[in-house]
């Protein structure tokens, strides 16, 4: 792939949704557009690397991890493993938002199931009595 712009960078960053579903290229493609101007040097080892290793982005531990990918330096490394981290954090936030969500629904419906279930027993009490 080409060289990425300011633009396509911020694209990519913003739809990073489904990063366990991400190819090895969409993978590399989304370290490069954390800094492309910094990162762009490390598309061809990272491309060759991860289709190699079949590389899932949950798999970096640390920032050395990122070292056997031909990320050589360390704040780059720094920097990238940050980045991880955070859209595995913002990830899991957001499926444990969505987790409570679903949650108070159900609740909400189990409570509406059960007034509704209470209201039809008092209307019955009372065409029986």
């Amino acid at each position: 792939m080409a060289n990425i712009t300011q633009q396509d960078s911020q694209e990519i960053q913003s739809n990073c949704n489904d990063y366990k579903s991400w190819s090895c290229e969409e993978a590399a493609e989304w370290i490069i557009s954390v800094d492309p101007s910094k990162f762009e040097k490390y598309r061809q080892s990272l491309d060759s690397s991860f289709k190699n290793d079949h590389f899932n982005i949950e798999l970096i531990t640390d920032h050395e991890d990122l070292k056997k990918h031909g990320i050589t330096d360390l704040d780059d490394r720094k920097t990238i493993y940050n980045a991880i981290t955070e859209l595995i954090d913002t990830e899991k936030s957001s499926k444990d938002t969505q987790t409570i969500d679903a949650e108070d629904k159900e609740i909400k419906t189990s409570e509406l199931s059960t007034s509704a279930d209470e209201e039809e027993d008092d209307e019955s009490e009372r065409y029986h009595s």
